[in-house]
């Protein structure tokens, strides 16, 4: 069954600075985890990140890697300390400030581990690479927001999954009439 896993994501960032993405910090992150779930829904009908993706101002993001990476430099961070340790032994994160805005970018501290992933997976975080390689995190905002699962999802609420991929719509309706809950079945 795919679990959430911050092992899997900070080597999905890992994977990110290898393929040389572009104006890379946490904002553009949380749209390329959302798209990589999503094209990955839409193609295999499974999640890679197994995270939540949220509606915020700036775009869809994934609330457990938020989360976490937010809780990086709180003193308080009980909810996600197991996982801020993890992360924290693949990735350096940087913050800087320029005045108005606080900047996050990482750095890794390991080499990425493929075999975290499947075949799939991999095809679709290259395909994500490629897409967004030059897109400043404003573009890929943009263009998440263009987006009708963003669209239509009233804000600060969770996106419907299905939404990401409504070419699977009957497929998935028939799983949730099996009595298992459909985030079960997308992680499976």
């Amino acid at each position: 069954m795919n679990q959430y896993s911050i092992e899997k994501v900070a080597n999905a960032i890992i994977f990110f600075l290898d393929s040389g993405v572009e104006n890379f910090g946490k904002t553009k992150l949380m749209k390329l985890m959302f798209f990589a779930d999503k094209y990955h829904l839409q193609n295999y009908m499974k999640s890679i990140f197994a995270d939540t993706y949220m509606k915020l101002p700036f775009g869809p993001v994934p609330t457990l890697t938020l989360g976490t990476i937010d809780s990086i430099n709180e003193f308080e961070r009980d909810d996600f300390e197991v996982y801020v340790n993890e992360f924290l032994s693949f990735i350096i994160v940087n913050e800087q400030y320029d005045g108005k805005y606080k900047k996050t970018t990482f750095s890794k501290k390991q080499e990425f581990d493929k075999n975290l992933f499947s075949i799939s997976e991999m095809e679709i975080l290259q395909k994500v690479a490629s897409d967004f390689k030059t897109h400043t995190a404003n573009q890929i905002s943009q263009y998440s927001h263009s987006l009708d699962e963003y669209k239509y999802t009233n804000d600060n609420e969770v996106i419907d999954i299905i939404t990401m991929a409504p070419e699977h719509k009957e497929y998935f309706e028939m799983i949730a009439k099996e009595n298992k809950t459909f985030n079960e079945f997308l992680n499976r």
